[in-house]
This record gives structure tokens, C-alpha cells and sequence, in this order.
């Protein structure tokens, strides 16, 4: 909600609406559909689009085609969007530095199936390693799925390694999913960080209460609203000033800030 509230608070200030609307995604089952975003254009009355996270790009391409300026926060779409994401990539790169300046060279990295973000935080995950000169164990790297691998399955077949290959700290691709290696690394009675370093991503506020709290990558979601609010007004109020034919979309990154909690400590060996 930080995101949308501070954009419609800075469109307000330059006595602009925000229109909310819902419609879903096109990628899933009943998702939705180019006919049913055109009938929804056809009732309500509006000048721009601001984008939340996903959008299909065929969606993305007749608000475009329909001569919408369309801009979109945190999301990478393909193709002319102007774009505000957060510094997924420095933010990952920045915890693995944490974990390795603190001793940790057995790193694993956990992480979901579908939004980008992860993609983009695997990469700098293993780049960080390489460039500290260890080769990422492919072992090490989990996607969690439905119905299968759980968290629980991951944490499991890790501790089942031999010691010289079992992680001695994890790098979650999200604070949720930190949340949830936490409360499964106590049912299986491993202590965090004393046998598992852990660190998360995005700072959600429930992360100061994760047991014990969680060092993880803050972002500015209210900067990101801002930011993707003054890059729509600038469009509407000059819609000639970016034409058809640019190389490259406008892409503004927010930085992401490393917030050093509890959850991390040097390894068990060097402690």
C-alpha cells in the first residue's frame, strides 16, 4: 500500500486523480483479458496509466497503442514502458557480501518460481560468490514450488548434507520466505544464526518480529510511488517529449539499503 498511497498522494499534489483499479493477472486461470481491459477503458474516464507490479504486455501494448502514457513500478515488462524498479540485483549482491565478510563461504540461496525479482536477485547471488571466488554449488539453490519443494523440503535436504557442504548461511529471496525458513529451521531444531545465518529482502514490517530479527534489504516503497508518479506526470503534461522510436525505456532504480539485524552472525567455527 506504501507505494500507491505516496503516488496518488503526489499526483494529488499536482491536482491529479488516482482511478484504482483491480484486474488481476493475465497469467492465471480467469485472468485478465485485452477485451476486458478495453471494456473497463470504455466506462471510466482517464488520462494515464500507473502500473503496480505486473501487467501482461499485451495489456501494457493497447493501453499503449490507445495513446495512454503508461508507466509502470516494479516490474521489468518488455517494450517502451517507462519503468521505476528497486535495485533488486545491488540490494542481493549487498546481503552475500554481508554473509562473506562475515566468514560464510557454504552460502545457499532460497527462492520463489514467478516474480522477476528473483531472477534478478539468483543472478546477483552468484555473481557475488564468483567474484569472491567460490563457485556456486548448484545444490545450494532452491525454487520453491506447489505442491513440492517447500520450504521445509529445502531446509530438510540441506541439513542432510555432509558437513564440508552444508550451508552455513542462507540468503532468502524475500522476507516472506525468510519468515517461513525461520519458523521451520525451530521445528527442526536448528538455531538461527548460530547453525544458519539468514537474511531476507524488502524490510516488511513484520521482519523486526521474525525470531530472531531478520537482517534484510530495506526498500523505499513510498520513493518508488513517488518516483513513478513524477515520471507519469511529466508525460501527461508533455506528451510529445518522449516519441515513439527511443532506444531504451526511461528506467529509474531505487536503491536498496542493507539493515543489519540479528538473524546474521559468523559461522559457528569462527565464532
Amino acid at each position: 500500500m506504501q507505494i500507491s498511497q505516496a503516488a496518488a498522494q503526489r499526483l494529488a499534489s499536482d491536482l491529479w486523480g488516482l482511478v484504482w483499479a483491480y484486474p488481476g493477472s493475465g497469467d492465471i486461470k480467469k485472468g485478465f483479458s485485452v477485451a476486458e481491459l478495453a471494456q473497463w477503458c470504455h466506462r471510466v474516464k482517464f488520462d494515464g496509466a500507473l502500473v503496480f507490479g505486473h501487467m501482461p504486455e499485451r495489456e501494457l501494448e493497447w493501453l499503449h497503442h490507445q495513446g495512454y502514457p503508461v508507466v509502470v513500478v516494479d516490474a521489468e515488462p518488455i517494450g517502451p514502458f517507462p519503468r521505476v524498479v528497486h535495485d533488486n540485483y545491488g540490494g542481493m549482491k549487498a546481503a552475500v557480501e554481508h554473509l562473506l565478510e562475515l566468514g560464510h563461504t557454504k552460502i545457499a540461496f532460497l527462492r520463489g518460481d514467478r516474480p522477476y525479482h528473483y531472477s534478478v536477485r539468483q543472478k546477483a547471488y552468484e555473481d557475488t560468490l564468483l567474484q569472491a571466488g567460490i563457485q556456486p554449488d548448484p545444490e545450494l539453490i532452491i525454487s520453491i514450488r506447489r505442491p513440492k519443494p517447500r520450504v521445509a523440503d529445502a531446509i530438510k535436504f540441506w541439513f542432510s548434507l555432509p558437513d564440508s557442504r552444508r550451508p552455513t548461511a542462507l540468503a532468502a529471496g524475500s522476507d516472506i520466505i525468510a519468515a517461513f525458513v525461520a519458523q521451520e529451521a525451530q521445528k527442526q531444531g536448528i538455531r538461527i544464526p548460530h547453525d544458519l545465518s539468514l537474511t531476507g529482502y524488502d524490510d516488511e514490517p513484520f521482519a523486526v518480529a521474525v525470531h530472531p530479527p531478520l537482517t534484510t534489504l530495506h526498500v523505499s516503497w513510498a520513493d518508488m510511488g513517488i518516483a513513478g508518479a513524477n515520471l507519469l506526470l511529466e508525460r501527461l503534461q508533455n506528451p510529445y517529449l518522449h516519441q515513439e522510436g527511443e532506444t531504451e525505456p526511461t528506467r529509474i532504480v531505487v536503491p536498496s539499503q542493507l539493515v543489519v539485524r540479528e538473524s546474521t552472525a559468523p559461522p559457528a567455527s569462527k565464532t
